[in-house]
């Protein structure tokens, strides 16, 4: 957003505007319990580090899930 705002000289009162529409947005999404669409928007390292805060302690536990590539842990434990 800040690249695109310089870039097109946007008033920072616009830009400011439209971050908070962007924050609102995604706190309904949230709320809404649409975490998974926001979720899945996230670029795949994004969603690996996410997922190894939420459930690394559910991956510490299960032996079988230690040394896993990262894309066999995506499609396992965010369903556990």
């Amino acid at each position: 957003m800040n690249e695109y705002a310089i870039k097109y000289h946007l008033p920072s009162k616009t830009v400011g505007k439209v971050k908070g529409y962007l924050e609102n947005k995604s706190k309904s999404t949230i709320s809404d319990g649409k975490w998974e669409a926001l979720f899945a928007e996230l670029p795949s390292a994004l969603q690996a580090d996410v997922v190894k805060e939420t459930h690394g302690k559910l991956i510490e536990k299960f032996l079988f899930l230690h040394g896993k590539p990262t894309g066999f842990l995506m499609s396992i434990v965010p369903k556990m």
